[in-house]
Parts: structure tokens; C-alpha cells; sequence
């Protein structure tokens, strides 16, 4: 003779299969999914970084999630990556705000960071957006995978650069849970 589930589990799990089902992330994944699925167009190496940039096609699946109505994407240059590195650095030290205790991750720890780089376009303004985050060694493929965490701290910071005026904008820290 076959068990039954009681009628209060049942209740419960109905509402619980529910929020899977439209709560679900635009690819198709369960709710909770922690990355999605991009093509890696190129890598950028430098001399202490390398950053994976993901091409305008990829980013379809972004703009709900990290870009603020953007009206196109773009692909970044390996110049654009190039020259935004080069002043990455500067833009930290005088942006501490959000990092724990006011010390930005610059100099011994910036290296370490894992990078992925993003174009959009806004009111006719060309953005890269850019996405750091340290323990590399723990994420399986960020070089494929957009990676969204939140809290984290520090060791999660995004912000907007834009290489026409090599100005940055829209720093953002992640908290602490």
C-alpha cells in the first residue's frame, strides 16, 4: 500500500514549486542561479591583471540585471581594457568608500582580483562596465559566466568607466550579510 503525502505538505509545496517557476532567471535557470552562461569574446593581459571582455551580443542577458537602461551594447577594445587599467588603481585610492575600513584593494591585492568587462551604451554615451571580484580560484568559470553576488564585501566591487573622458563613475561596494 502506497503512502500518502499528508494535505498540509502538499499545501505547502505548492506554493514553494510556484515561486520556482516565476521566479525564474530570462535563461531558463532556477531562481538562485548564481551566474549565466556568456560568450567570452577575448582576454586582455597586462602586466599584474588579466580581464575577460564579453562581446555586445552577450550582454543581452545582462540588461536587466547590471546595466542601467542602456540603449545598445559595444564591444570594448583591448585598448579601451589597456587604458582603464592603467587607471584603475588611481580611481580606488581616491574612492574608498564601501571598502572595509576605507582601503581600497589597491597595490598588493588588486592583481589578485578577477575581472570581467562589459559594453553598454547610454543616452549616446559609450560605458564599460566592469565587475572585480577576488577568489578567483573558488568560481569554476568566470571566464564564461557573468558573476552576480550579493554581500561579499570588498572582495565584490563593480563601477562604470567611460573611455571617451577616461573618467569612472557609479562605484559599488558590495555589503556585508
Amino acid at each position: 500500500m502506497a503512502q500518502r503525502l499528508p494535505l498540509h505538505l502538499i499545501i505547502l509545496m505548492i506554493p514553494l514549486l510556484a515561486c520556482n517557476y516565476f521566479y525564474a532567471v530570462p535563461d531558463g535557470s532556477p531562481a538562485g542561479t548564481p551566474t549565466t552562461t556568456l560568450p567570452t569574446v577575448f582576454v586582455v593581459t597586462g602586466e599584474d591583471f588579466e580581464a575577460m571582455v564579453f562581446n555586445a551580443e552577450a550582454q543581452r542577458l545582462g540588461d536587466y540585471t547590471i546595466f542601467p537602461n542602456p540603449t545598445s551594447y559595444w564591444t570594448p577594445s583591448e585598448s579601451d581594457i589597456q587604458t582603464l587599467e592603467a587607471h584603475i588603481e588611481a580611481f580606488l585610492t581616491n574612492h574608498t568608500e564601501g571598502f572595509y575600513d576605507h582601503q581600497p584593494p589597491v597595490e598588493a591585492w588588486l592583481p589578485a582580483y578577477a575581472r570581467q568587462y562589459f559594453g553598454f551604451e547610454r543616452d549616446g554615451v559609450q560605458y564599460i562596465y566592469g565587475n572585480f571580484f577576488c577568489a578567483r580560484d573558488l568560481l569554476l568559470d568566470y571566464p564564461n559566466q557573468l558573476v552576480m553576488v550579493e554581500d561579499g564585501g570588498d572582495c565584490f566591487f563593480q563601477f562604470h568607466y567611460n573611455p571617451a573622458t577616461q573618467e569612472f563613475s557609479n562605484l559599488m561596494v558590495n555589503g556585508y550579510a
